[in-house]
């Protein structure tokens, strides 16, 4: 019988390790990508309606790192766990929420279960094989501390700096049509798909976005872009910059600000390496799920080939391009 239980233990032991290490080391990784592309994630904190961005996005890298290595340690757990939460609980309410369930939708399926798996991984403790247990403070921290509060402390972290940086993002504005006497549309026309997934960050792509937006389209736009940049004008550079005639930020074509008010979810410093169906796949392992995927380098938009849903223009005209669908076959 007390092999059995040490057998137990151990295996309980060895279950809290993995779990440690499946969340921390995930929280390591999204800390480290979001400190490497850190003007890429300060726009995109801006364009979700946080106020001092760039200081939020250098707390997120740091604090994303630091409860990460704090978990897979097992080193001040209570706080790691706690710290996750709150983490979590900031990424659902600014991004997830409205999505839904799924994340394939971007909706809050992931940081749910991360932040479940960690408020379990508080109540059951670091487990033998961490430094909290080494140094006997995983006693004393569930005394000090109780299982059921460790969440709530996370959380009431978030709602704090949500009430202090955070601001909704105000509606996007509708578009008027661009005719009084355009008819309405029938079964069969091309309608527009709700969230579009533009990959390049240059004059085509900004184009593209800003037809999409005068156009009416009120669904998500998601702009992918390989360098940490602003978007900007290519030509210039080996132009008027080279020559002087122009400072180097007069070829900004739109800063954060920018895309916010074409309520554009910015990904840059983020290259896109794989194209299926109408899912963008990123070097750093992630993906992007659209309904519409637009691969934009050049400055003018094209049609796509007929077909009954797809969005027209898609695409620029003098690059190769390729526009993507979900069951769009073509109108014969």
């Amino acid at each position: 019988m007390p092999q059995q239980n040490e057998n137990r233990r151990d295996g309980l032991d060895l279950a809290r390790l993995l779990l440690r290490t499946a969340v921390g080391g995930t929280m390591i990784a999204h800390g480290v990508k979001h400190g490497r592309t850190l003007d890429g994630t300060a726009g995109w904190f801006e364009s979700i309606g946080f106020r001092q961005h760039r200081l939020q996005a250098q707390l997120s890298a740091a604090i994303e790192v630091g409860a990460g290595a704090a978990l897979v340690a097992g080193a001040g757990t209570p706080l790691a766990a706690s710290a996750v939460v709150g983490t979590m609980g900031v990424a659902a309410r600014t991004v997830h929420q409205p999505n839904g369930f799924f994340i394939t939708a971007e909706g809050y399926e992931y940081v749910l279960n991360l932040a479940v798996a960690t408020t379990a991984l508080a109540a059951l403790g670091p487990g033998r094989y961490s430094v909290d247990s080494a140094l006997g403070l995983d006693r004393g921290c569930a005394a000090a501390a109780p299982p059921p509060w460790r969440p709530v402390v996370g959380l009431a972290g978030a709602a704090a700096q949500l009430a202090a940086f955070w601001r909704r993002p105000p509606p996007r504005r509708r578009c008027p049509p661009r005719s009084r006497g355009r008819r309405r549309r029938r079964p069969g026309d091309a309608v527009m798909p709700d969230h579009v997934v533009v990959v390049g960050a240059g004059v085509g792509a900004l184009r593209m976005i800003e037809r999409l937006r005068a156009d009416g389209h009120e669904g998500r736009i998601t702009l992918i872009g390989a360098e940490r940049h602003d978007p900007y004008d290519r030509p210039p550079l080996s132009k008027q910059i080279l020559t002087g005639d122009w400072e180097p930020g007069r070829a900004t074509l739109r800063d954060g600000a920018g895309l916010a008010e074409l309520d554009v979810t910015a990904r840059l410093g983020t290259r896109a390496v794989a194209l299926r169906g109408t899912t963008v796949e990123l070097d750093d392992g992630g993906s992007v799920a659209g309904d519409a995927v637009v691969l934009a380098t050049a400055s003018s938009p094209a049609a796509c080939p007929a077909s009954r849903t797809a969005y027209r223009p898609c695409a620029p005209s003098t690059t190769p391009w390729r526009c993507a669908r979900r069951s769009t076959p073509p109108v014969r």
